[in-house]
């Protein structure tokens, strides 16, 4: 099978380019966030990608590097066709920042992790590979840019989804908030952007930000069937058309990762900001007593 990814039809991101003092001011918090299994349903085309960092898979650098390299290693295997990314946590998909740990960081290293994020997005983005979302609990804030940059999203029903940065004094990052739009357009996004409302099932179906919603057991399910739909077209000519249709998005991503990085580093590193993040990360404890 040619892979499209080896004709170049889509563009890609260019490899994290970190200084080496920034790379290693970064703490790797956790290893194994990320499995991977081959649907023998599929004869090894589809691979079934699960998030697994208790308690809630909030998105720390390791993690997001995991992820990085799970879908280019998935793009290089000339078996595969098709990816579906849910979670092996019971009720959570993702809950998005690992802000607990961002609140004590650096300049410099929240510039370094900002990049890292920032490249996992537009690699889930731009890959060739059929890219199913079976999100199989509650999505938040950045974990939005995981189920945005799927080509289908399969919600659990009962589950809530939304970008809630802004509670804690945070924008919505530009690329998940492109992406968005993308789905739902200007207005709907620029709402639920400066509401920060999380959204229930229902609701997520009725705007256009999921494209169905299933029991919770059944999620994963869906996402075969989809899959299958999917794998009966020709990979280049699929991804052709996909990256044609990204490719405006995906050089406009690329183009300004530097300025954004130093922007959200500049803005969670600021004292303001931080003691934003350190009431509502009270406020969170206090609810949990």
């Amino acid at each position: 099978m040619i892979k499209v990814c080896r004709l170049g039809l889509l563009c890609r991101s260019p490899a994290p380019c970190l200084p080496r003092a920034l790379s290693r001011s970064l703490t790797v918090e956790r290893t194994n966030c990320v499995s991977v299994t081959m649907d023998p349903e599929f004869a090894g085309s589809v691979a079934v990608v699960k998030m697994q960092k208790p308690p809630v898979n909030s998105l720390c650098s390791n993690h997001l590097l995991e992820l990085q390299k799970t879908f280019t290693d998935l793009e290089n295997n000339e078996n595969v066709r098709a990816v579906i990314i849910t979670s092996g946590l019971p009720g959570v998909f993702c809950a998005g920042l690992d802000f607990m740990n961002l609140y004590e960081r650096t300049f410099n290293e929240i510039y370094a992790f900002w990049n890292i994020l920032q490249d996992t997005y537009i690699k889930m983005y731009s890959s060739p590979l059929i890219n199913i979302a079976a999100i199989n609990g509650h999505c938040i804030a950045g974990a939005c840019g995981f189920t945005s940059a799927a080509d289908y999203r399969i919600f659990a029903e009962g589950s809530k989804i939304g970008m809630n940065e802004v509670i804690f004094g945070v924008p919505v990052p530009h690329i998940i908030s492109q992406m968005i739009e993308d789905l739902v357009g200007f207005r709907e996004t620029d709402k639920l952007q400066q509401l920060g409302t999380v959204m229930t099932s229902s609701e997520a179906l009725q705007l256009g930000f999921v494209d169905e919603v299933v029991p919770m057991e059944e999620v994963l399910p869906a996402a075969k069937k989809h899959v299958a739909t999917w794998l009966e077209i020709p990979d280049v000519a699929r991804a052709m058309n996909k990256g044609w249709m990204r490719k405006n998005r995906i050089e406009s991503f690329i183009a300004r990762k530097e300025t954004d990085s130093r922007f959200y580093a500049s803005l969670l590193s600021s004292t303001q900001i931080k003691a934003m993040m350190k009431r509502h990360m009270e406020s969170l404890k206090d609810k949990t007593k």
